[in-house]
């Protein structure tokens, strides 16, 4: 009997692993040493890259951990967020459920942005192999709860490095968000993600690296966090938790708006023109948009599905000299600009074809600017005519983020920054100004 059962709960374990050479149907599929990447057709060139920074974060982090999750990881990239939000999540098979092979990505305004999630979620679904896979020697989430901010918090944290979208995160903190860390209840969002990241920060930046990576391995031996902290770092949940919060208090800089200037929602995007207010928000699932004249609020239309993310969506709005209001949603293939022409009195909707658009700026009333990542992985600079609705390059970003500044006289500057997709974030760790003492500065 106990044989048959062993037969049983190894067949139901192997289903569990299926090996995912295959692509679903309609997807491409190219694999570069353990890492597989699934895409859709023409955009080779993106999943290249994709596949080059998935085999960059595997090889790095299993070294660490010495450790290598059996068979292959799958990277899907969707053709945008809107696609990625509404793949399905897995369906819940009970605490013995192996967890899933698949890393589930999405285009992003910038190589680096990209990249940056590429590794990081490669990163949490090898942390999840190390502590819920290896057949049935009690690799359970029964007896191992994995908050967030010891798994996803590591992940982004090692994934992205430390940087100053970070800091600027923390300058939103609720004075709830430390009660929905200790209640299990806080919701995933680009602030937690950065939040979490700040413990693994504090950490990484007071006990060293080796200390860290003992920390994840001894979790998996003791089963216990609380142990596994004891152990490693001689501290308790509670007394992590004050240092924590001490650390994070530290970095608290005065914000430049005022409680009043705040609206009642988180917003993803904002455009200010006189007394007109654009913004897009996160509300009930779904991205809206919205138009406030004077003290009447309107709703725009372009909502489209949304899921809670760690990741940080850009959704560029606009306002012409004139009036006219330009912003983005996503339907599944890819982006859509949106235009509110007062004059008018209309709305009109363009399929762009990129795969995600990072900021745009109007020139006169007929120009938009567009940054843009394309298929082929580059950050280009485009122009779009309104209403021809014509799509024209402009040039190829010496960098990675373009911001455009249309100015007078038909010039056109463009803001951007070094393409860190090819550096090993920790490298490029960010820190704060502090005061130098004066003994630092005799040296």
């Amino acid at each position: 009997m106990r044989q048959v059962s062993w037969i049983v709960l190894s067949l139901v374990w192997a289903q569990g692993f299926p090996r995912y050479e295959r692509p679903p149907r309609g997807w491409e599929a190219l694999q570069r040493g353990a890492v597989q990447v699934w895409y859709l057709r023409g955009q080779e060139s993106l999943a290249q890259q994709v596949s080059a920074w998935g085999a960059d974060a595997l090889q790095e982090i299993t070294g660490l951990l010495e450790f290598q999750p059996e068979g292959v990881l799958t990277v899907r990239l969707h053709p945008s967020p809107r696609a990625w939000a509404e793949q399905p999540l897995p369906a819940p098979q009970g605490s013995l459920t192996p967890p899933s092979r698949i890393v589930e990505v999405f285009p992003t305004g910038s190589r680096a942005a990209l990249a940056a999630q590429v590794r990081s979620r490669l990163i949490a679904t090898v942390l999840e192999h190390l502590y819920f896979s290896e057949g049935m020697r009690f690799q359970n989430r029964t007896l191992l709860y994995m908050p967030d901010w010891f798994l996803w918090g590591f992940a982004y944290f090692w994934g992205e490095g430390w940087t100053g979208e970070d800091i600027a995160w923390l300058q939103q903190k609720p004075t709830s968000a430390f009660a929905l860390i200790a209640s299990r209840q806080p919701p995933r969002s680009p602030f937690y993600r950065s939040l979490y990241k700040s413990i693994w920060f504090y950490l990484y930046r007071t006990y060293g690296q080796r200390k860290v990576i003992d920390l994840l391995y001894m979790a998996r031996l003791t089963r216990s966090i609380s142990e596994a902290l004891a152990l490693t770092l001689n501290l308790s949940e509670q007394e992590l938790t004050q240092k924590w919060q001490a650390f994070v208090e530290s970095l608290k800089q005065e914000s430049p708006f005022s409680p009043e200037e705040k609206l009642s929602q988180p917003v993803l995007a904002a455009a200010v023109q006189e007394n007109q207010l654009a913004y897009a928000t996160y509300h009930k699932g779904a991205i809206r948009y919205f138009l406030r004249l004077q003290d009447q609020t309107y709703e725009l239309p372009g909502s489209w599905p949304w899921k809670n993310a760690y990741e940080e969506l850009r959704l560029p709005m606009a306002f012409s000299p004139e009036g006219k209001l330009a912003w983005v949603a996503y339907q599944t293939e890819g982006p859509l600009v949106w235009i509110w022409d007062p004059a008018k009195r209309r709305y009109e909707r363009y399929p762009v074809e990129v795969r995600t658009i990072h900021s745009m700026a109007w020139e006169g009333e007929k120009t938009l600017w567009l940054s843009a990542l394309t298929d082929a992985g580059e950050v280009l600079l485009f122009t779009f005519s309104y209403p021809e609705a014509n799509l024209r390059k402009a040039f190829t970003a010496k960098g990675d983020l373009l911001w455009p500044l249309p100015r007078t006289g038909g010039q056109v500057w463009a803001l951007w920054q070094p393409d860190t997709s090819t550096l090993r974030p920790l490298s490029v760790a960010w820190e704060p100004l502090r005061p130098c003492t004066m003994s630092e500065r005799a040296m």
